[in-house]
């Protein structure tokens, strides 16, 4: 397949797909199955061998059995039916991404990257703008583009780790692109108000930092970073989208996000050339400053659900 078109097809599933209530409900199945099977037709016919690899293989593989067990446990089910559309999607998910893994070679890997990162951008930027310009859009958590908070969290951490990924490690095109998507995204994040996605967010850049390739790439992902920091700081402190007496205010709000775009994208190209002193055991370091981080984490978490107080009695 084409470069353009392993880029543009994924990304326009993705973003498609998010419109679409995720692909959660089976009236979107039907066309995304259709998708997956042309473009393995698609791959079958423009190269000699399809192949996918280990890790390929054990992630298709997962979702397969995943899909087994859940169609097994539908024959003990209080509800079958759900149990087996649980598994229906799963596959679905199974094929989809097998379809994608086969008809892009291992070394045009970063293609499928910039695909998803696209897809989740493209998707993640819209439902800002509707969350903050519709007039029926509920007030609170930012739902769109999915219509549920927990889900367009995930969408919007998959683009923010991806743009910082990226911002911090890519050249050019792809390099503008990661760090001006990943503003935007940072604030979808933070006006969902998903625990679980902005723990999602934590451990992907835990993981960013201890894959990275140095202390010196963390240096230069903290300084990508901050304006994304900046504008969840932001849209949290200020509220802009949700309060009445701030109406009128909306198109300034998003003004002030696109600046802090444009101002990531200079930070990615300013410390992609800045020459910064190596250091040694630089990555054992921020290992174990990492690790140390998460468990502290975990330890306040836990500390907040054990202290939370139980419900007053009810007198009699």
């Amino acid at each position: 397949m084409g470069r353009a078109l392993t880029i543009v097809l994924p990304a326009a599933v993705l973003a498609g797909s998010a419109w679409a209530d995720g692909g959660y409900f089976a009236r979107t199945w039907g066309w995304l199955l259709v998708v997956a099977g042309a473009v393995v037709a698609a791959a079958a016919t423009a190269v000699e061998r399809l192949e996918l690899g280990r890790r390929a293989l054990v992630f298709v593989g997962g979702l397969l059995a995943l899909g087994a067990w859940q169609l097994a446990s539908s024959v003990r089910a209080v509800a079958p039916d759900v149990a087996v559309l649980e598994a229906e999607r799963t596959l679905l998910y199974a094929a989809v991404a097998g379809g994608a893994l086969l008809a892009v070679p291992r070394g045009r890997s970063s293609e499928l990257r910039l695909a998803v990162l696209l897809g989740t951008g493209a998707a993640t930027c819209a439902g800002l703008v509707v969350h903050a310009l519709s007039p029926g859009a509920p007030p609170g958590r930012l739902e769109a583009p999915v219509g549920y908070a927990n889900a367009a969290g995930i969408l919007a951490v998959t683009a923010l780790l991806l743009g910082l990924g990226s911002a911090g490690a890519e050249r050019g095109t792809q390099r503008a692109l990661a760090a001006c998507v990943s503003v935007p995204a940072a604030a979808v994040l933070a006006l969902t108000l998903s625990r679980g996605a902005l723990l999602a967010g934590a451990l992907g850049l835990a993981m960013l930092v201890v894959t990275g390739r140095s202390v010196n790439y963390a240096v230069r992902l903290g300084v990508v970073a901050l304006p994304s920091a900046a504008a969840a700081v932001a849209v949290l402190a200020g509220d802009p989208f949700s309060r009445p007496e701030a109406a009128g205010t909306e198109l300034a709000w998003l003004a002030v996000l696109g600046a802090l775009g444009i101002a990531s994208f200079l930070l990615a190209s300013w410390t992609s050339a800045l020459a910064l002193p190596s250091i040694r055991g630089g990555r054992a370091a921020v290992t174990a400053g990492v690790v140390a981080a998460a468990a502290l984490l975990t330890v306040a978490g836990a500390l907040e659900v054990t202290g939370e107080a139980p419900p007053p009695a009810v007198q009699q």
